[in-house]
Protein backbone atom coordinates (compact mmCIF):
# COMPACT_ATOMS: atom_id res chain seq x y z
CA UNK A 1 0.00 0.00 0.00
CA UNK A 2 2.63 2.45 1.02
CA UNK A 3 5.94 1.61 -0.54
CA UNK A 4 7.55 4.51 -0.32
CA UNK A 5 7.97 3.60 3.44
CA UNK A 6 8.07 6.57 5.88
CA UNK A 7 7.63 9.10 2.99
CA UNK A 8 4.42 8.73 3.29
CA UNK A 9 4.14 10.77 6.88
CA UNK A 10 6.77 13.54 5.70
CA UNK A 11 3.88 16.04 5.37
CA UNK A 12 2.81 15.35 9.27
CA UNK A 13 6.25 15.11 10.52
CA UNK A 14 10.31 15.91 9.08
CA UNK A 15 11.56 12.44 10.97
CA UNK A 16 10.59 10.28 8.08
CA UNK A 17 13.83 9.64 7.34
CA UNK A 18 14.63 7.83 10.88
CA UNK A 19 11.15 5.85 11.29
CA UNK A 20 11.10 4.55 7.60
CA UNK A 21 11.88 1.08 9.30
CA UNK A 22 9.67 1.31 11.79
CA UNK A 23 6.39 2.37 9.11
CA UNK A 24 7.70 -0.83 7.17
CA UNK A 25 7.60 -3.43 9.75
CA UNK A 26 4.45 -2.24 11.15
CA UNK A 27 2.79 -2.62 7.90
CA UNK A 28 4.61 -6.14 6.88
CA UNK A 29 3.47 -7.49 10.04
CA UNK A 30 -0.53 -6.29 10.62
CA UNK A 31 -2.15 -3.48 8.61
CA UNK A 32 -4.70 -3.15 11.24
CA UNK A 33 -2.31 -2.22 13.51
CA UNK A 34 -1.37 0.03 11.44
CA UNK A 35 -5.04 1.44 11.04
CA UNK A 36 -5.31 1.40 14.86
CA UNK A 37 -2.20 3.91 15.75
CA UNK A 38 -3.33 6.19 12.71
CA UNK A 39 -6.58 6.60 14.00
CA UNK A 40 -4.87 7.07 17.41
CA UNK A 41 -2.67 9.78 16.15
CA UNK A 42 -5.34 11.70 14.80
CA UNK A 43 -7.97 11.65 17.91
CA UNK A 44 -4.89 13.13 19.93
CA UNK A 45 -3.79 15.98 17.29
CA UNK A 46 -7.59 16.91 17.68
CA UNK A 47 -7.57 17.12 21.25
CA UNK A 48 -4.22 18.91 20.85
CA UNK A 49 -6.04 21.19 18.30
CA UNK A 50 -3.15 20.46 15.99
CA UNK A 51 -6.21 20.70 13.18
CA UNK A 52 -3.74 21.28 10.04
CA UNK A 53 -1.71 18.01 10.76
CA UNK A 54 -5.04 16.01 10.99
CA UNK A 55 -6.08 16.03 7.37
CA UNK A 56 -2.83 14.65 6.64
CA UNK A 57 -3.32 12.07 9.02
CA UNK A 58 -6.57 10.76 7.83
CA UNK A 59 -5.44 11.00 4.17
CA UNK A 60 -3.17 7.80 5.03
CA UNK A 61 -6.15 5.78 6.10
CA UNK A 62 -7.94 6.50 2.61
CA UNK A 63 -6.59 4.08 0.36
CA UNK A 64 -6.82 1.23 2.93
CA UNK A 65 -10.70 1.72 3.29
CA UNK A 66 -10.80 2.13 -0.39
CA UNK A 67 -9.18 -0.81 -1.02
CA UNK A 68 -11.45 -2.71 1.33
CA UNK A 69 -14.49 -1.18 0.62
CA UNK A 70 -15.57 -0.68 3.86
CA UNK A 71 -17.58 2.49 3.26
CA UNK A 72 -18.44 3.21 6.94
CA UNK A 73 -15.24 3.67 8.21
CA UNK A 74 -14.71 6.29 4.77
CA UNK A 75 -17.90 8.23 6.01
CA UNK A 76 -16.70 8.42 9.17
CA UNK A 77 -13.11 9.85 7.94
CA UNK A 78 -15.20 12.08 5.61
CA UNK A 79 -17.05 13.37 8.73
CA UNK A 80 -14.01 14.17 10.95
CA UNK A 81 -12.04 16.04 7.98
CA UNK A 82 -15.44 17.96 7.70
CA UNK A 83 -15.05 18.90 11.56
CA UNK A 84 -11.31 19.52 11.34
CA UNK A 85 -11.77 21.63 9.04
CA UNK A 86 -14.61 23.46 10.23
CA UNK A 87 -12.96 23.96 13.27
CA UNK A 88 -10.27 25.41 11.31
CA UNK A 89 -12.33 28.40 10.24
CA UNK A 90 -13.74 29.36 13.35
CA UNK A 91 -10.70 28.14 15.58
CA UNK A 92 -7.74 29.28 14.08
CA UNK A 93 -7.16 32.61 15.52
CA UNK A 94 -8.47 32.32 18.91
CA UNK A 95 -6.31 28.97 19.87
CA UNK A 96 -4.24 29.82 22.57
CA UNK A 97 -0.46 28.77 21.65
CA UNK A 98 2.68 26.84 22.89
CA UNK A 99 5.21 29.39 24.20
CA UNK A 100 9.24 29.78 22.67
CA UNK A 101 11.87 30.51 24.04
CA UNK A 102 15.83 30.49 22.40
CA UNK A 103 18.44 28.93 24.62
CA UNK A 104 21.91 29.72 24.28
CA UNK A 105 24.57 28.33 26.50
CA UNK A 106 28.04 29.81 27.23
CA UNK A 107 30.96 29.46 29.33
CA UNK A 108 33.96 27.54 28.54
CA UNK A 109 34.00 23.62 29.84
CA UNK A 110 30.70 23.84 31.37
CA UNK A 111 27.94 22.72 28.71
CA UNK A 112 30.18 20.17 26.65
CA UNK A 113 28.75 19.67 23.30
CA UNK A 114 26.19 21.73 23.85
CA UNK A 115 28.50 24.58 24.43
CA UNK A 116 28.29 28.23 22.35
CA UNK A 117 25.09 26.35 20.70
CA UNK A 118 21.60 28.16 20.45
CA UNK A 119 18.21 25.95 20.94
CA UNK A 120 14.78 26.91 20.46
CA UNK A 121 11.97 24.95 23.14
CA UNK A 122 8.65 24.42 23.18
CA UNK A 123 6.72 25.11 26.32
CA UNK A 124 3.06 24.93 27.22
CA UNK A 125 0.32 27.66 26.62
CA UNK A 126 1.24 30.97 29.03
CA UNK A 127 4.22 29.65 30.34
CA UNK A 128 6.67 32.54 31.19
CA UNK A 129 10.03 33.78 30.86
CA UNK A 130 10.45 33.90 34.72
CA UNK A 131 9.10 30.72 34.81
CA UNK A 132 11.25 29.04 32.30
CA UNK A 133 14.62 30.98 33.82
CA UNK A 134 13.99 29.68 37.45
CA UNK A 135 13.59 26.48 35.78
CA UNK A 136 17.12 26.41 34.23
CA UNK A 137 18.98 28.69 37.00
CA UNK A 138 17.67 25.62 39.48
CA UNK A 139 18.79 22.85 36.81
CA UNK A 140 22.19 24.79 36.46
CA UNK A 141 22.98 25.35 39.58
CA UNK A 142 22.21 21.90 41.11
CA UNK A 143 25.39 21.01 38.67
CA UNK A 144 27.39 23.55 38.92
CA UNK A 145 26.96 25.13 42.04
CA UNK A 146 24.92 29.06 42.66
CA UNK A 147 28.29 30.55 42.19
CA UNK A 148 28.80 29.60 38.86
CA UNK A 149 25.53 29.95 37.03
CA UNK A 150 24.11 33.33 35.70
CA UNK A 151 21.11 33.92 33.68
CA UNK A 152 21.13 36.62 30.64
CA UNK A 153 17.35 37.54 29.89
CA UNK A 154 18.44 40.55 27.70
CA UNK A 155 17.80 39.53 23.87
CA UNK A 156 21.07 41.97 23.54
CA UNK A 157 23.80 40.33 21.76
CA UNK A 158 26.83 38.81 23.99
CA UNK A 159 30.11 39.46 23.79
CA UNK A 160 32.15 36.80 24.38
CA UNK A 161 35.14 38.06 25.13
CA UNK A 162 34.11 39.94 28.18
CA UNK A 163 32.27 36.98 30.22
CA UNK A 164 34.34 35.07 32.91
CA UNK A 165 35.01 31.84 32.00
CA UNK A 166 34.50 29.98 35.09
CA UNK A 167 30.92 30.75 34.69
CA UNK A 168 27.79 28.96 33.03
CA UNK A 169 26.13 31.76 30.69
CA UNK A 170 22.61 30.57 30.01
CA UNK A 171 20.77 33.58 27.58
CA UNK A 172 17.16 33.00 27.40
CA UNK A 173 14.86 34.90 25.00
CA UNK A 174 11.03 34.75 24.34
CA UNK A 175 10.72 34.50 20.86
CA UNK A 176 7.40 34.11 18.49
CA UNK A 177 6.90 32.15 15.72
CA UNK A 178 7.02 33.76 12.31
CA UNK A 179 4.22 34.26 10.04
CA UNK A 180 6.00 35.76 6.96
CA UNK A 181 10.02 36.35 6.21
CA UNK A 182 10.98 40.06 5.03
CA UNK A 183 9.68 39.73 1.88
CA UNK A 184 6.57 39.19 3.06
CA UNK A 185 6.59 35.89 1.76
CA UNK A 186 3.84 33.85 3.73
CA UNK A 187 5.78 30.91 5.86
CA UNK A 188 2.62 29.58 7.74
CA UNK A 189 -0.79 30.49 8.75
CA UNK A 190 -0.98 32.76 11.40
CA UNK A 191 -2.43 30.89 14.89
CA UNK A 192 -0.89 27.67 12.98
CA UNK A 193 0.20 24.30 15.07
CA UNK A 194 1.99 22.59 12.16
CA UNK A 195 5.46 23.11 10.31
CA UNK A 196 6.65 25.85 12.77
CA UNK A 197 10.10 26.20 12.49
CA UNK A 198 11.03 30.60 11.88
CA UNK A 199 10.83 32.48 14.86
CA UNK A 200 11.71 35.61 15.63
CA UNK A 201 12.85 38.32 18.90
CA UNK A 202 13.06 42.11 18.48
CA UNK A 203 15.62 44.18 20.70
CA UNK A 204 15.14 47.69 20.77
CA UNK A 205 18.04 50.58 20.63
CA UNK A 206 18.91 54.32 19.45
CA UNK A 207 22.05 54.84 17.63
CA UNK A 208 22.97 56.74 20.85
CA UNK A 209 23.08 53.64 22.99
CA UNK A 210 19.72 53.98 24.80
CA UNK A 211 17.06 51.30 24.61
CA UNK A 212 14.36 53.49 24.29
CA UNK A 213 13.70 56.84 22.49
CA UNK A 214 11.98 59.31 21.04
CA UNK A 215 9.60 57.70 18.11
CA UNK A 216 12.03 59.55 15.78
CA UNK A 217 15.07 57.89 17.34
CA UNK A 218 13.94 54.36 18.09
CA UNK A 219 15.29 51.67 16.17
CA UNK A 220 15.05 47.66 16.54
CA UNK A 221 16.93 44.89 15.51
CA UNK A 222 14.74 42.11 14.21
CA UNK A 223 16.39 38.46 14.34
CA UNK A 224 14.82 35.74 12.56
CA UNK A 225 15.94 32.09 13.62
CA UNK A 226 15.36 28.73 11.61
CA UNK A 227 15.66 25.44 13.59
CA UNK A 228 16.48 22.02 11.79
CA UNK A 229 13.42 20.81 12.30
CA UNK A 230 9.35 21.62 12.63
CA UNK A 231 7.30 21.51 15.52
CA UNK A 232 5.59 19.70 16.87
CA UNK A 233 8.49 17.51 17.74
CA UNK A 234 9.12 14.54 19.15
CA UNK A 235 11.86 16.38 21.52
CA UNK A 236 10.50 19.64 23.62
CA UNK A 237 13.95 21.73 21.83
CA UNK A 238 15.26 22.28 18.73
CA UNK A 239 18.59 23.31 17.30
CA UNK A 240 18.80 26.81 16.06
CA UNK A 241 20.03 26.20 12.16
CA UNK A 242 20.45 29.61 10.85
CA UNK A 243 20.43 33.04 12.10
CA UNK A 244 19.12 36.34 10.02
CA UNK A 245 19.81 40.04 11.73
CA UNK A 246 17.81 42.90 10.15
CA UNK A 247 17.74 46.44 11.62
CA UNK A 248 14.91 48.92 11.14
CA UNK A 249 15.20 52.58 11.29
CA UNK A 250 12.63 54.95 12.72
CA UNK A 251 10.22 54.55 10.09
CA UNK A 252 10.71 50.96 9.15
CA UNK A 253 9.54 50.22 12.78
CA UNK A 254 6.61 52.52 12.04
CA UNK A 255 6.02 50.45 9.41
CA UNK A 256 6.43 47.09 10.95
CA UNK A 257 4.39 47.92 13.92
CA UNK A 258 1.48 49.24 11.27
CA UNK A 259 1.75 46.42 9.41
CA UNK A 260 0.97 44.32 12.84
CA UNK A 261 -1.95 46.71 13.86
CA UNK A 262 -3.54 46.40 10.03
CA UNK A 263 -3.40 42.65 10.26
CA UNK A 264 -5.23 42.53 13.45
CA UNK A 265 -7.77 44.56 12.33
CA UNK A 266 -8.62 43.16 9.41
CA UNK A 267 -8.41 39.53 11.16
CA UNK A 268 -11.30 40.83 13.24
CA UNK A 269 -13.35 42.40 10.97
CA UNK A 270 -13.00 39.81 8.34
CA UNK A 271 -14.62 37.23 10.61
CA UNK A 272 -17.80 35.71 9.87
CA UNK A 273 -19.13 36.20 13.18
CA UNK A 274 -17.50 39.47 14.33
CA UNK A 275 -16.52 39.19 18.00
CA UNK A 276 -17.69 42.81 19.25
CA UNK A 277 -15.94 42.74 22.92
CA UNK A 278 -12.13 42.42 20.76
CA UNK A 279 -13.51 44.96 18.08
CA UNK A 280 -14.22 47.87 20.55
CA UNK A 281 -11.09 46.86 22.32
CA UNK A 282 -9.33 47.07 19.21
CA UNK A 283 -10.31 49.98 18.21
CA UNK A 284 -9.92 51.87 20.89
CA UNK A 285 -6.31 50.83 21.29
CA UNK A 286 -5.83 51.78 18.27
CA UNK A 287 -6.88 55.53 18.20
CA UNK A 288 -6.64 56.15 21.90
CA UNK A 289 -2.99 54.75 22.55
CA UNK A 290 -2.07 55.41 26.79
CA UNK A 291 1.16 54.18 26.58
CA UNK A 292 3.31 53.10 23.65
CA UNK A 293 3.20 55.31 20.61
CA UNK A 294 0.52 54.37 18.38
CA UNK A 295 -0.72 55.66 14.91
CA UNK A 296 -1.19 59.38 15.43
CA UNK A 297 2.23 59.32 16.72
CA UNK A 298 3.45 57.68 13.77
CA UNK A 299 1.62 60.10 11.38
CA UNK A 300 2.76 63.29 12.83
CA UNK A 301 6.55 62.20 13.16
CA UNK A 302 6.63 60.75 9.53
CA UNK A 303 3.79 61.63 7.17
CA UNK A 304 3.48 65.43 8.18
CA UNK A 305 5.19 67.44 5.34
CA UNK A 306 7.53 69.10 7.41
CA UNK A 307 9.06 65.94 8.49
CA UNK A 308 7.93 63.71 5.64
CA UNK A 309 11.07 65.25 3.82
CA UNK A 310 14.13 63.93 6.09
CA UNK A 311 13.45 60.07 5.40
CA UNK A 312 13.48 57.71 2.68
CA UNK A 313 10.34 58.38 0.05
CA UNK A 314 9.61 54.90 -0.71
CA UNK A 315 9.15 54.47 3.16
CA UNK A 316 7.48 57.18 3.42
CA UNK A 317 4.97 56.29 0.57
CA UNK A 318 4.46 52.55 2.33
CA UNK A 319 3.99 54.14 5.62
CA UNK A 320 1.34 56.11 3.82
CA UNK A 321 -0.52 53.16 2.06
CA UNK A 322 -0.73 51.48 5.29
CA UNK A 323 -2.35 54.41 6.84
CA UNK A 324 -4.98 54.60 4.40
CA UNK A 325 -5.87 50.88 4.36
CA UNK A 326 -5.75 51.00 8.38
CA UNK A 327 -8.11 53.85 8.22
CA UNK A 328 -10.80 52.14 5.34
CA UNK A 329 -11.08 48.80 8.29
CA UNK A 330 -11.34 51.41 11.08
CA UNK A 331 -14.14 53.05 9.44
CA UNK A 332 -15.16 49.56 8.97
CA UNK A 333 -15.10 48.55 12.76
CA UNK A 334 -16.65 51.38 13.52
CA UNK A 335 -19.86 50.53 10.90
CA UNK A 336 -20.20 47.15 12.33
CA UNK A 337 -19.92 48.28 16.14
CA UNK A 338 -22.88 50.58 15.04
CA UNK A 339 -24.78 47.79 13.71
CA UNK A 340 -24.93 45.80 16.49
CA UNK A 341 -25.74 48.81 18.20
CA UNK A 342 -28.56 49.62 15.95
CA UNK A 343 -29.76 46.07 15.06
CA UNK A 344 -29.50 47.52 11.43
CA UNK A 345 -27.20 48.67 8.75
CA UNK A 346 -24.72 51.20 9.38
CA UNK A 347 -24.74 54.79 8.09
CA UNK A 348 -20.52 55.32 7.64
CA UNK A 349 -19.63 58.64 6.32
CA UNK A 350 -17.27 59.24 3.40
Amino acid sequence: MYRSGAACVRKITLMSSCMSRVIVCVLTCAQEMFVERIQACAVLLTQAECYELVPNVYKLLVPIYEQQRNYERLSDVYRALHNVYARLITKTRTRLQASYFRIALFGLGHFDDEEWKEYVYKEPQLTGLSEVSQRFERLYTSKFGADNVRIIQDSNPVDIQVLDPKIAYIQITFVTPLTQNTDGVQLVEPGSRGDVRHFSFETPYTQDGRKHGSVEEQCKRKTILTTSKSFPYICKRIPVLSKHVVDLGPVAVAIDEMQRKLLELQDLCLEPHVNMIQLQLKLQGSICVQVNAGPMTYARAFLQKSNASKYPAPEVELLGDLFRQFVGYLWRGFGDKQTSRQGGPARIPC
